[in-house]
């Protein structure tokens, strides 16, 4: 094992965790090409619609999560007096450095909410290219050293995980990059959620090298401790309902996403993974803007200038039961042939709707996730006492409840163009009624109102 000091004289101000400190190594990898493109993505892409403050990029997220996931190991240390091995920590700091390298601009709402490309994650051509390859200043990089080597084996898809301990404690559900964007995400768009800082103090990795949560001390199991696990749920939950879900985000989400989809439908190739790579948020902007596509161009000057579609409809998928979970499988299955988990589905949808209200195509918008936002299979081990490592999964009780929380944020929406009247606006969420084979919630709590004040 290697116990030399490591050298860290390179120094960024980070407004939410101060000075964070870095090798020289990691500042080269912090300065190739592949990592600089994340500085001119957001980290929230369409929130700062909603939250002004919002601005945070990809790349100060990826510097945060370095901080937490080496706060971590340092806690770690300083309760069992052991060191760790030198190489280990310099790749779990560069790992958490890389672990979004490849994002694209507006990622989560292209890849995980539409469909319209593979998702980051395990997408074996983009990493290729931006790490793998040849040209790869990031992967020339850590080509240089053996520890920079083992962090592009954490990359590799299809194989078996070389350091999953290390995986796990930048990537898993309480993680580094969990812990930084919970804490960015909310301290820039001005909202008062927080993780509890306990959270560092239960981390440790057992004897089978595992990134376990400790619930025990010295005087046997620490209901706090416990605790300090469910509120990280909790406060990743709180921004999925106040931010990751706001409508206005979302609508402007479809937005882009409709304009994507026209211009790949219009046969143009400038939009295709490859070249997309390479663009920041503004810069994806600005090429639908200038696409002879009119519609595409439309929705782009509009998203430029916030105007922003209407819900015409609103419907919840899964009411939040206990029971809610038992119909995740039906509900998907229902909706999945309706078409609405399908671009080309949507697309379609969109047409039948605006048919239907004698409208344009263009100014109507289904939009749907293919699963609750947020909701994700929750799985942790857990050192409940000494030699006794559980897994804890979705099954038990707080992390249950967490998740049946998230099942009332699967919603269907149908936008409309701000151009259309209320009449138009009726009309069309009385045909997407009609269509989508739901109940429409949008402008009950304006209608309950009126009624009220009759």
């Amino acid at each position: 094992m290697t116990h030399l000091p490591i050298t860290l004289p390179r120094v960024i101000r980070d407004p939410l965790h101060g000075d964070i400190r870095l090798t020289e190594f990691e500042w080269q990898l912090l300065n190739t090409r592949e990592c600089q493109r994340l500085r001119w993505i957001k980290q929230l892409g369409f929130a700062n619609l909603v939250y002004p403050g919002a601005e945070h990029s990809r790349l100060s997220h990826s510097i945060g999560t370095l901080f937490t996931a080496d706060r971590t190991l340092r806690s770690i240390e300083e309760r069992t007096g052991t060191p760790f091995d030198a190489e280990e920590r310099l790749m779990a700091r560069c790992y958490a450095l890389l672990h979004d390298i490849s994002h694209i601009p507006y990622g989560h709402t292209l890849e995980d909410e539409l469909g319209l490309y593979s998702h980051h994650d395990g997408n074996s051509g983009r990493l290729d290219r931006l790490l793998f390859s040849e040209n790869s200043e990031a992967g020339s990089v850590l080509r240089t050293t053996d520890y920079g080597k083992s962090v592009l084996a954490l990359f590799e898809t299809g194989t078996a995980i070389p350091s999953p301990h290390i995986k796990a404690l930048v990537d898993g559900p309480t993680s580094a990059d969990v812990l930084d964007y919970i804490d960015r995400d909310a301290y820039f768009c001005g909202l008062d959620h927080r993780v509890d800082s306990a959270i560092y103090r239960r981390f440790s990795f057992s004897d089978q090298r595992q990134f376990v949560s400790r619930t025990y001390g010295g005087h046997g199991f620490r209901l706090d401790a416990d605790f300090a696990l469910e509120s990280v749920l909790r406060e990743r939950f709180a921004l999925f309902l106040k931010v990751y879900t706001h409508p206005a985000k979302v609508a402007a989400g479809a937005m882009l996403g409709k304009a994507v989809a026209e211009l790949m439908r219009s046969g143009e190739d400038s939009l295709a993974p490859e070249a997309l790579e390479w663009m920041g948020d503004a810069e994806l902007l600005v090429r639908l803007k200038s696409s002879p596509n009119r519609l595409c161009a439309s929705l782009a000057n509009r998203l430029l200038t916030r105007a922003l579609y209407k819900p015409a409809f609103r419907a919840q998928v899964i009411e939040p039961t206990d029971s809610g979970y038992l119909h995740y499988s039906t509900q998907t299955e229902k909706l999945t042939h309706l078409g609405v988990l399908d671009p080309e589905g949507r697309h379609l949808l969109d047409q039948t709707i605006a048919a239907q209200s004698n409208i344009d195509a263009g100014d109507v918008i289904v939009y749907c996730t293919p699963a609750p936002p947020g909701l994700k299979k929750f799985r942790h081990h857990v050192e409940s006492g000494p030699d006794s490592t559980q897994i804890r999964d979705e099954e038990h009780g707080p992390y249950h409840r967490m998740m049946m929380q998230h099942l009332p944020l699967w919603v269907v929406y149908v936008f409309l163009a701000p151009n259309h009247d209320q009449k138009i606006m009726e009309k069309v969420g009385k045909s997407a009624e009609d269509v989508l084979q739901l109940p429409n919630e949008a402008g009950v709590d304006r209608k309950e109102a009126s009624l009220s004040s009759a």
